[in-house]
């Protein structure tokens, strides 16, 4: 069971994100963040002046050797910026051994870490996956949940998760205690969902479809596009493509919007714009360019294959 006074409700994990970062880098403005990462929450942080260093992630998360190697020069951030499980964009889950080794490092280095955790009931092979602050004591870690992507788009709803003294800082912000509560009729109606036991029963329905469309995406990618690598996801929304060597991510987009009817997020707009080469922390150039992120969630299987066929299409136009 969760303690209800660990528990806050949100806007929105945009929102909530928001106002953590607001809260937390009172007296510090650099932040850490992975790289790549959602490209919004760049967009949140520079708003509020913040410092961001890119922090590589991989196929099992966040490289915590390059981030424990950063901390030990002693480069301590306000907090770092991470989405642990079905990574936005690549799709990458940490391990629960990994997950408690970020969280022994925010102990030891007493930085604060932001986990943006929008898809964990979404594991399409299993259960839900636990919040990144279930592994920590500290009070260190919060983590937001969101239901605009477990129950419906456009909620503008979420959770807060974290020690009762965290939870009690986050809820001093001006804005919350004007408004005297975040969102209170969309939350009567989803605790209505809850309360009616109605939400699980539609997470395993919202899996099937999307286990079905993730199929979809990657048979097709298999089939028509033998020149494009990626690592199927386990759940979430997106798959993380490693495009060919003659393609720049910006100029496909360009031609796949213009010519072809399909569009994609580039790599590069989830960057920093800097890459690490096989030595940790070394910049080698732009970053993201022969990479895009696809995402299964929203399209039909039928227009999933048909806009893989179009990405196919642009690509070899390129050649």
């Amino acid at each position: 069971m969760v303690d209800l006074e660990t528990l806050m409700v949100t806007a929105g994990n945009s929102q909530a994100i928001s106002h953590a970062a607001m809260v937390f880098s009172k007296t510090n403005k650099r932040v850490f963040v992975e790289e790549p990462t959602y490209f919004l929450a760049h967009a949140i942080f520079r708003e509020l002046g913040l410092d961001l260093e890119g922090i590589r992630t991989e196929k099992e998360g966040i490289d915590l050797d390059a981030l424990e190697a950063k901390l030990a020069s002693g480069d301590i951030p306000a907090f770092l910026y991470t989405i642990p499980f079905f990574h936005n964009p690549t799709g990458a889950v940490m391990s629960a051994e990994r997950c408690k080794r970020l969280v022994a490092l925010a102990q030891k280095y007493a930085f604060r870490v932001i986990s943006d955790e929008p898809y964990n009931l979404l594991h399409l092979n299993g259960d839900g996956l636990p919040s990144l602050s279930s592994f920590d004591d500290s009070g260190l870690v919060v983590s937001f949940g969101s239901f605009s992507k477990i129950l419906a788009p456009g909620l503008r709803l979420g959770w807060a998760q974290s020690s009762k003294k965290t939870i009690e800082k986050l809820s001093t912000i001006g804005t919350i205690r004007s408004g005297g509560g975040q969102n209170p009729v969309t939350a009567a109606l989803v605790h209505t969902v809850l309360e009616q036991d109605m939400l699980l029963p539609h997470i395993d329905h919202l899996k099937s479809v999307l286990q079905a469309r993730k199929n979809a995406m990657c048979s097709s990618l298999h089939k028509h596009c033998p020149n494009v690598k990626f690592i199927e996801p386990s759940g979430g929304y997106f798959v993380w493509l490693q495009l060919p060597d003659w393609v720049h991510t910006e100029l496909l987009l360009k031609v796949a919007e213009a010519r072809h009817g399909v569009a994609f997020t580039p790599g590069t707009r989830c960057s920093l714009g800097t890459l690490y080469d096989g030595n940790v922390g070394v910049l080698t150039g732009t970053a993201m360019t022969r990479c895009a992120r696809l995402s299964f969630s929203f399209y039909s299987e039928d227009e999933i294959h048909m806009g893989i066929q179009r990405l196919q299409s642009a690509i070899t136009s390129l050649k």
